[in-house]
């Protein structure tokens, strides 16, 4: 046993022994017989300090914290390791069983895996109950995600090795007591290893706002949009939305006052391969997907007026991005959209045919509003 080794509170430091011979026993001088009241003395000392040096280790060592992980992998990071391969690591690492079931756990860490700009990143949360022990993040610029394996299970292992429980106190007699027979303590087994959870839940958002085009209408067309965003954890997500344009007019140049004005609506669904959800702050996606809807026509002022609707299919690329946190955000979207089917407009006058509109070959469109994530 080291002397002056320092333990933990609740443990019990004996220190101050030595193998040296008192001057006592090595003095020539006459032994006070064994009844004497000095002598039983001498031998309750010698008895408690055997006591406090037989006692179990077992019984004066700290318990080990055990852990719950709760442990998700985002869209783009779906190549990092499971749970699974975590939790073993950090066991390796600990050499005894760490993770159990949730109501058995002293602690429980909630971790993630990122996809960022650069390469990946993952964030550890750990908590006892209601409290918030600390959060740590890791990033790695690495284009393989098993760079972050041994820096997490380092720092899982750390943190959980770092969590007091509740300790058992041993109490030693004291001297005017006499020491019982300490009673043996049944070992209890090992606790078992939690698989943890794999994949990531369900991504959905609900949007609306306002919108911009120019190619649909004869003049550059404004309107509304509303648009929906789920992203499964085993597939692409999807975006559909609906638009609405408001009238505008286009003139009969052979008609002075005379015209037509146009209205339309659409309707999309596209796919998004591209989906980063932390890239510096913010959520950015690449989507592809087709159109389709009504384009309407109404001539007004001429010598005979009519009404006239025509189709719109067509193609349609965007890029999106949003902040990153927080369940009500603001998002913008750039697009371009190609139709091609696109109905020309005619009106007659004094006999003959004229064009008043015709959809552009390509459009480009502005969207921008307001969202809720869900969850």
């Amino acid at each position: 046993m080291d002397s002056g080794s320092a333990l933990g509170p609740g443990r019990v430091a004996i220190s101050g022994f030595s193998a040296v011979q008192s001057p006592a026993l090595r003095s020539p001088k006459r032994l006070t017989p064994l009844g004497t009241a000095s002598s039983i003395l001498r031998l309750r000392r010698f008895a408690l300090v055997a006591l406090a040096v037989l006692v179990p280790r077992s019984l004066l060592a700290e318990p080990r914290a055990t852990a719950h992980v709760e442990w998700t992998k985002e869209r783009g990071a779906r190549t990092c390791s499971d749970g699974e391969r975590l939790a073993h690591l950090v066991e390796e690492r600990l050499g005894r069983a760490v993770f159990v079931a949730r109501d058995a756990a002293d602690v429980t860490v909630r971790g993630r895996f990122e996809r960022t700009v650069t390469g990946f990143r993952a964030v550890l949360d750990l908590s006892r109950g209601d409290e918030t022990l600390g959060e740590r993040v890791l990033d790695t610029s690495s284009s393989t995600c098993a760079e972050l394996d041994a820096p997490v299970a380092l720092v899982l292992a750390v943190a959980i090795e770092s969590v007091t429980v509740k300790r058992v106190e041993v109490k030693l007699p004291s001297p005017a007591q006499t020491p019982s027979e300490p009673r043996p303590l049944r070992a209890s087994p090992p606790p078992k290893s939690t698989p943890v959870p794999k994949g990531a839940a369900w991504r959905a958002e609900l949007a609306a706002g306002g919108a911009f085009a120019l190619g649909p209408l004869p003049k550059p067309a404004w309107g509304f949009t509303v648009q929906g965003f789920v992203a499964p954890p085993s597939f692409v997500p999807v975006r559909g939305d609906v638009r609405i344009w408001l009238p505008r007019d286009a003139e009969v140049p052979a008609r002075p006052g005379g015209g037509a004005s146009f209205s339309a609506w659409q309707a999309g669904l596209a796919v998004c391969p591209l989906f980063l959800p932390a890239a510096g702050g913010f959520e950015l996606a690449a989507c592809v997907g087709g159109t389709a809807g009504m384009l309407s026509a109404a001539s007004h002022d001429l010598d005979r007026n009519a009404e006239a609707r025509g189709m719109l299919l067509g193609t349609e690329l965007q890029a999106r991005a949003t902040l990153a946190r927080g369940r009500a955000r603001p998002w913008l979207e750039l697009g371009a959209e190609a139709p091609f089917v696109r109905d020309r407009f005619q009106v007659n006058v004094g006999g003959d045919a004229e064009e008043v509109h015709q959809p552009s070959a390509l459009w480009f469109v502005v969207r921008a509003g307001a969202l809720l994530a869900v969850p």
